[in-house]
């Protein structure tokens, strides 16, 4: 007996948006080059800064407490500083620039007060 299966069953592969953190620059050396991916489809809202409390710890004293929000809504990834002491810092025509909201497009220098540079990079 011989029985045929007709193959109607489609196999997907969801793309979920994550992010990359990669540590470029900071204090604690054994961090530098260290890498974080988030599933962002997950976690939609990112909090970084030196509490432990934060999503994102970074230990550098020039970083504040509750440093930046990164936040997600299916779209944009959106970074914000939080009225930190020492300021957030995108790269933009090969200068750290103060910014108080930045959307998140694709590969982005971040500095972090003055020690810590990260690479946020978006995938989509």
């Amino acid at each position: 007996m011989r029985i045929e299966l007709e193959n109607t069953t489609e196999i997907k592969h969801e793309v979920k948006p994550r992010l990359v953190i990669k540590f470029i620059q900071v204090p604690i050396t054994d961090l530098q080059g260290l890498e974080i991916v988030f599933d962002l489809s997950v976690l939609k809202e990112l909090s970084i800064g030196r509490s432990p409390e934060n999503t994102i710890v970074i230990p550098d004293p020039t970083v504040s407490r509750k440093h930046a929000v990164l936040t997600f809504d299916g779209e944009k990834l959106v970074l914000k500083d939080l009225g930190s002491t020492n300021g957030t810092y995108v790269l933009l025509n090969n200068v750290f620039q103060k910014v108080n909201e930045f959307v998140v497009e694709s590969d982005v220098l971040v500095r972090f007060g003055y020690y810590t540079i990260t690479k946020l990079s978006l995938f989509k």
